[in-house]
């Protein structure tokens, strides 16, 4: 059976995913201590949405087609390093000129950022700008997803050991690095499974098994959308159940295991499974025009949320459903006028190229 290419609905809930981590920063209900504002400190999960979003669309674009990988490798880096850029080098010129911060630690950050390397250091992770240390894990997950997808297709039981084997690289590069303590790299436990590739690779692995299972099987269950959501909210919810002493529900083991294995598995793969598969409320509204706007610059809104951009509008209203819409704005501007634009020009030179190597083989 010939299987739908494009998912309006997945489109939406990047929308969802991102204002997900924006309330996490900006929690509304920062100044009660009660089960409501600890929920919403676990919001943070909109970035596990996003990587198990990621494992399903590479594997639902790449995973049975032949891949150059030249060519994979620059359209993927294209998607999200042109604005990337754009916005680190604003912060990094807001922080010297406006903030007045040391010159040449700012180009320290400035090239650890541009690298994604700071994702691997506790020191640095946060420097520059403090949430694209998940791009890190994205760009790592592009680089092996071919080399993953093949051996999957030799043996699906790849889909359980490969994860396996890459939490078991970060946890020996943390006994490596953890004596040494070079600048903070791979220096804790919750630096790994947090925050690198490393420790968050079953998201995307859950993500390429719901492919599989879509693209395989004609599979339908009634109410999955509503069980999946169900799924997502109690998973948020036993998170910040493992709260101590104020710090996230992830600092703890079993937080992060909900985390990284069974929101995603139990939660977020029976909603997208819906997503897909069902017609309901949740799939109309976020299919409609307006979700689809909102989802395709939720990139941009993610980048800017939290910075020198938020910082700037928030000096002039500190309203927060005000400052709110006003990134918005601004989100969907820079998708609009950079980063839709410079990805469709991208494309078009890989189109050309291959289509001149495809005419003269020789």
């Amino acid at each position: 059976m010939e299987k739908d290419n494009y998912f309006p609905a997945l489109t939406g809930i990047r929308a969802i995913a991102a204002y997900m981590v924006f309330f996490h920063h900006y929690n509304p209900f920062s100044s009660y201590q009660n089960q409501v504002r600890y929920f919403t400190d676990e919001l943070h999960t909109g970035v596990t949405f996003f990587f198990v979003l990621s494992g399903f669309l590479i594997a639902q674009r790449y995973f049975d087609k032949q891949i150059r990988f030249k060519d994979y490798i620059f359209l993927r880096f294209a998607r999200i390093f042109p604005l990337f850029l754009v916005i680190l080098i604003g912060t990094i010129s807001y922080n010297i000129l406006i903030l007045k911060f040391n010159v040449s630690s700012e180009m320290i950050h400035f090239l650890l950022n541009a690298t994604l390397l700071k994702a691997f250091s506790s020191q640095f992770i946060f420097t520059g700008i403090p949430q694209a240390w998940s791009l890190s894990v994205e760009e790592l997950f592009y680089l092996t997803a071919p080399f993953i997808f093949y051996l999957i297709k030799k043996k699906r039981i790849f889909l359980i050991l490969a994860p396996l084997v890459l939490l078991t690289i970060g946890y020996l590069l943390y006994l490596i690095f953890h004596p040494i303590s070079f600048y903070g790299f791979f220096d804790s436990t919750d630096l790994i499974f947090n925050y690198t590739y490393f420790g968050r690779c079953c998201e995307f692995f859950i993500g390429i098994a719901l492919f599989y299972l879509y693209s395989r099987y004609s599979i339908k269950i009634k109410y999955i959308t509503w069980i999946g959501c169900l799924g997502c909210i109690l998973g948020i919810l036993s998170i910040s159940f493992f709260r101590d002493h104020g710090e996230l529900g992830i600092r703890h083991p079993m937080g992060m295991l909900i985390n990284t294995l069974l929101l995603p598995l139990l939660g977020i793969a029976p909603l997208y499974f819906g997503l897909i598969t069902e017609r309901t409320l949740l799939s109309r509204l976020l299919s409609s025009g307006v979700f689809q706007l909102l989802g395709k610059s939720s990139y941009a809104f993610y980048l800017i949320h939290l910075g020198f951009i938020f910082m700037i509008v928030n000096h002039f209203t500190e309203n927060s459903l005000i400052n709110f819409l006003l990134i918005q704005l601004i989100s969907i501007g820079l998708f609009k006028f950079i980063e839709e634009p410079v990805h469709k020009r991208l494309r078009s030179y890989i189109r050309r190229k291959n289509t001149l190597i495809d005419m003269n083989p020789s």
